[in-house]
């Protein structure tokens, strides 16, 4: 897979919210690809809510994983701004293929942002006890996600 490392305009500083949106669509392919080699391994994923089940743990596992990166190269501020928009633009990447191909949720059901931003906060405090050092995540983080 490839992916795009260089701003167009490398000397321009970047606020984190640029950052959080550029990271925002590598984390969606990251993502997407992952399906695609499980789907390859032969794994019965097809488009409905398994899908976005599915979609949504790994969006978390990677935003944390990007949290932890993050909290070795911004102060708290930056990094608090960067988590944040970051969860807001793949919770809105995400909410418009569910809309798409799901249909919007009934009228009693919160929006498929809204939903995706619950399960990041539920899972966030799980992953919170988990370590991430220089060769990334650690045992039990890995072992959670999957």
């Amino acid at each position: 897979m490839r992916i795009k490392s260089q701003w167009f305009q490398s000397a321009t500083p970047k606020t984190p919210q640029q950052t959080a949106s550029a990271m925002a669509f590598i984390t969606w392919r990251v993502a997407q690809n992952m399906l695609n080699q499980m789907r390859t391994a032969r794994f019965d994923i097809e488009v409905g809510p398994q899908y976005f089940a599915f979609t949504g743990e790994v969006l978390v596992f990677l935003i944390q994983v990007l949290d932890r990166m993050a909290h070795e190269r911004m102060d708290a501020p930056a990094r608090t701004q960067f988590v944040t928009a970051l969860v807001q633009r793949v919770a809105q990447v995400l909410k418009d293929n569910e809309d798409s191909l799901l249909g919007v949720p009934p009228g009693d059901e919160p929006a498929y942002d809204d939903q995706f931003i619950d399960l990041f906060n539920q899972l966030a405090d799980h992953y919170a006890d988990f370590g991430y050092g220089p060769d990334g995540p650690d045992f039990a983080f890995m072992r959670y996600f999957g």
